[in-house]
């Protein structure tokens, strides 16, 4: 993540205002890790779900220059929503490596499994535990 001054043509907006905050999402957690590992340069924006593409956070704002080198789409620059299709994109168009190159079919097998089961199944528990600690730290909440 870059400081807030200086300019970098990718803009991650994760639903959180400013930078250095940890953001609870899995789906966020995933596009930064990915961005981190591939030393794109990148500034962090709350954003909104209003304003997502696919209503959603993360998603995230690039100058079309970067995506499509042929010049053939200029400007405004490109919003794209989905972490999942943001990295395939990226691999794509060669701005990120592939991790899953060098595994075998089995091994992509197992790694589509694993990522149904962190994304599809345990995301949800991930929201229940932080609303479950989000109610305790405000005094717990009475629903009878």
């Amino acid at each position: 993540m870059t400081s807030d001054t200086a300019p970098t043509p990718l803009t991650l907006y994760r639903g959180l205002p400013g930078t250095g905050i940890y953001s609870w999402s899995p789906f966020v957690i995933k596009l930064e890790a990915r961005l981190r590992f591939a030393g794109i340069p990148y500034r962090v924006e709350a954003g909104s779900m209003r304003n997502a593409p696919r209503g959603k956070v993360p998603y995230i704002s690039i100058p079309a220059e970067i995506l499509y080198e042929d010049g053939s789409h200029p400007a405004p620059p490109v919003v794209m929503g989905d972490s999942t299709m943001i990295t395939k994109t990226f691999i794509e168009k060669g701005l990120t490596n592939d991790f899953n190159a060098k595994l075998s079919g089995s091994q992509k097998l197992q790694d589509m499994g694993l990522i149904a089961l962190l994304e599809d199944k345990l995301y949800w528990y991930n929201v229940c535990v932080h609303y479950h600690q989000f109610s305790i730290w405000m005094g717990g909440w009475n629903l009878s």
